[in-house]
């Protein structure tokens, strides 16, 4: 089977390959690869294809979909889909090649040597295509190596600041000489000292000279950090610092904030100064900082209650050195009311719930009410009504659901009872939030209400975001109907009874979030997670307090982490990996992990070859379809997903190859659920494996995903028989049980 399926790939690939003559125009040759050969461990192979500016058409996966394209484009009269044939050019392969070069002096390597050749491939000439592929030869030589580092100036200060930051410098003794670390260092030597109140210091005043004549292949790197022309480099301190509002009123009506000694023209503004001045961390008598005023421009945009915020500096006694803040704040409307029609089509959280969702039809109505009560606080009211419907092949699992959402929000932009260490603090953002939430659910087989509050502090920044929930309370309560007491066995009855019903959680919760990505970083990773949450044990009589109500008050230790990782190739094709594991530990003999709590699998975000909730716990497999109890109190997940753009235009479609991995298990064994704990014996054979491909409409403001997920391992079935994927052509499996995912973003 497999020697018949390669020669007809092969077959395929040739007679394609023998048609592509027909996009080349005579006595010319296609571009057909761009390769380089010689290139050590030190510069990476792809850094160095970076350079080649002279690059062949695009692949979609292994065929170049957008050259075929452009050509049966013009056979009908259009002219602009696609892409037109990159020739072989060999001016444009000489400037790639001094590209290379360039490149490989300012990593050191001053004595590099490329040459590049141009010739047809082997298959090529067998079958007399007119394309041409480039190699690119590179001897790099020995690197230049730096010996020692000088810094130079006649400015003692600065001498003695840079001295103290030289652990922070980013080039170093006995490594290669790198031109973009010298950049580099450039950038951190201006920023260090406009820190530290040299406002009129820049880039442009720190100069290298590399010195390579007194050892072979030794570098002597000075840095010279020069004065002005008309005066020395001298810090600044802020003389006044001014606030003047834009709001279309112009009554010049001040007020003077005394203890930030800040200066407020109001016109009109109804808002308490001292909101203003907490975030605003340039101070009178102060000396300048790049990064206070950094920080003071990010934390008035997150107040958002100003469309514009602008910081200006004035000199206003050059001698003396004494600088004028004003901060201009343009109101925006004080009321912004959004209606959202929605196509439900992915799972969806509702605060602290769990409410997977199928497709269906939804209205969203939301109002933001900025500066509330004068101290620049944030209301927030969210009303979401939902009418949905899961399709299944299987007519006896498929029903309708009916959602209410009331979500509202009240967010603080300071850190109640902690003001002044908040204040203190040189982040971007500090907040405190208060949410309350209610939602009603109604389908066939019950009804739910479900009610989450919440109190939260939130730190954030450009790479990291803290939250801290001295208070989490949620109480779940439902009604079965007599539909599901029709179609469940009482296992599942008394499952539900367990983990879904009148379940009150009262926690605590530390969660973050950190990225390593920048501007232009090509490969990043981040990590969100809710480091650790706490239910029940610090309120203890309240266990007491439920039973005489019939509620459930859940003690437990939970924790999770997802871990993402990016690797951007080029414009057109990225690398993610995902990685997520959470565990929950119910406390106590009979308590146990809550509905709301529990790990799940399955659906468009997680395993999309199975619909949400339909694999799982371990390899238990159950007799009905009814999916609720199907849940874990540990749950690890694998993600891998190769992304390419196939079409580039005013809205772009994209693609994406996947395979996904992951199960979910409870901690013991349980008789309701054979096979359900987690075995380091046998978890390995318990993930449950698809594979699939993916389309994306990227509208800016909207991205809609198309992802058709094909099961290759299934934990729902015996062992011998897990492997699913080797019946695809049998009675029309692979039409019939793949799984088509519509959702709005991407899934991780």
């Amino acid at each position: 089977m497999a020697t018949k399926v390669t020669l007809v790939l092969f077959s395929v690939l040739a007679l394609s390959s023998c048609k592509s003559n027909k996009l080349v125009p005579d006595n010319t040759y296609l571009l057909q690869k761009n390769r380089v050969v010689g290139a050590n461990e030190a510069v990476a192979e792809t850094d160095l294809l970076d350079q080649v500016r002279h690059k062949p058409n695009r692949k979609l996966i292994i065929f170049k979909a957008h050259l075929w394209a452009n050509y049966f484009g013009k056979q009908v009269g259009l002219n602009k889909i696609g892409e037109p044939p990159v020739l072989v050019d060999t001016s444009a392969v000489r400037l790639s090649a001094e590209n290379i070069e360039r490149y490989l002096v300012k990593r050191g390597y001053f004595d590099n040597q490329v040459t590049y050749v141009v010739e047809q491939t082997k298959f090529s000439k067998a079958f007399k295509l007119r394309k041409q592929r480039v190699t690119y030869y590179v001897k790099e030589g020995e690197p230049y190596i730096v010996q020692k580092i000088n810094y130079q100036t006649t400015n003692s200060e600065i001498l003695g600041l840079i001295n103290r930051s030289k652990r922070d410098a980013k080039i170093s003794i006995n490594k290669p000489v790198d031109f973009e670390a010298l950049g580099e260092e450039r950038s951190r030597i201006s920023d260090l000292l406009r820190n530290n109140g040299f406002y009129s210091f820049n880039p442009s005043f720190v100069a290298f000279e590399l010195d390579t004549a007194i050892m072979p292949r030794q570098v002597y790197v000075d840095i010279n950090i020069s004065d002005p022309d008309s005066f020395a480099h001298a810090k600044k301190r802020i003389e006044s610092v001014r606030v003047v509002y834009q709001t279309g009123i112009q009554s010049f009506d001040t007020i003077r904030n005394v203890k930030h000694n800040i200066t407020f023209v109001m016109n009109g503004m109804d808002i308490s100064p001292a909101v203003i001045a907490n975030n605003i961390l340039l101070k009178e008598g102060d000396y300048f900082s790049q990064l206070d005023l950094a920080t003071t421009y990010e934390r008035l945009v997150s107040l958002n209650l100003f469309s514009n915020v602008g910081v200006s500096i004035e000199e206003t006694d050059v001698k003396k050195g004494l600088l004028d803040v004003t901060v201009v704040l343009k109101t925006s409307p004080k009321f912004d009311f959004v209606w959202q029609p929605q196509i439900i089509s992915t799972e969806q959280r509702f605060s602290n719930s769990q409410s997977s969702r199928n497709y269906g039809l939804a209205n969203e109505f939301s109002l933001k009410n900025k500066n509330v009560f004068h101290n620049g606080e944030e209301f927030n009211i969210n009303i979401r009504t939902a009418l949905e419907t899961q399709f299944t092949s299987d007519s006896n699992s498929a029903f309708s659901t009916f959602i209410q959402e009331l979500n509202t929000e009240l967010k603080i932009p300071q850190l109640l009872f902690f003001r002044k260490r908040g204040n203190a603090l040189k982040i971007n953002s500090v907040s405190t939030n208060f949410n309350a939430s209610y939602l009603f659910e109604t389908n066939p087989f019950y009804r739910r209400n479900f009610f989450p509050l919440s109190y939260t502090y939130e730190l954030a920044d450009k790479r990291f975001r803290f939250t801290y929930s001295p208070l989490l309370v949620s109480l779940n309560e439902a009604t079965y109907k007599q539909k599901l007491f029709d179609q469940a066995s009482a296992s599942y009855l008394q499952t539900l009874e367990r983990i879904f019903t009148n379940n009150l959680i009262t926690s605590q919760q530390i969660g973050g979030f950190y990225t390593t990505k920048t501007a232009d970083a090509k490969r990043y990773w981040s990590i969100r997670s809710n480091l650790l949450e706490v239910s029940g044990i610090w309120l203890p009589r309240i266990t007491d307090y439920g039973k005489a109500f019939g509620v459930n008050h859940s003690t437990f230790i939970r924790t999770d982490a997802d871990l993402r990782y990016h690797v951007i190739f080029n414009e057109n094709n990225e690398l993610v990996l995902r990685g997520y594991g959470g565990i929950g530990v119910p406390i106590g003999e009979k308590s146990v992990l809550p509905y709301e709590r529990r790990f799940i699998s399955g659906g468009s975000n997680y395993l999309r070859g199975w619909r949400l909730r339909t694999v799982g716990p371990g390899a238990f497999s159950a007799a009905d379809n009814l999916q609720l109890t199907r849940t874990g109190e540990l749950g690890l997940l694998g993600n891998f997903e190769y992304r390419f753009n196939i079409i580039r235009n005013a809205i772009d479609l994209n693609g994406a190859l996947f395979v996904d991995v992951g199960n979910v298990w409870n901690l013991k064994k349980d008789t309701l659920f054979p096979e359900g704990e987690f075995s380091p014996d046998r978890f390995l054979q318990e993930f449950a494996i698809n594979s699939g491909i993916g389309f994306r409409l990227d509208m800016s403001f909207l991205l809609l995903r198309f992802d058709w997920g094909v099961p290759l391992w299934d934990p729902n079935f015996p062992l011998e028989d897990r492997a699913v994927i080797q019946g695809a052509f049998k009675d029309g499996w692979i039409f019939k049980r793949p799984v088509w995912n519509i959702a709005v973003g991407y899934p991780f």
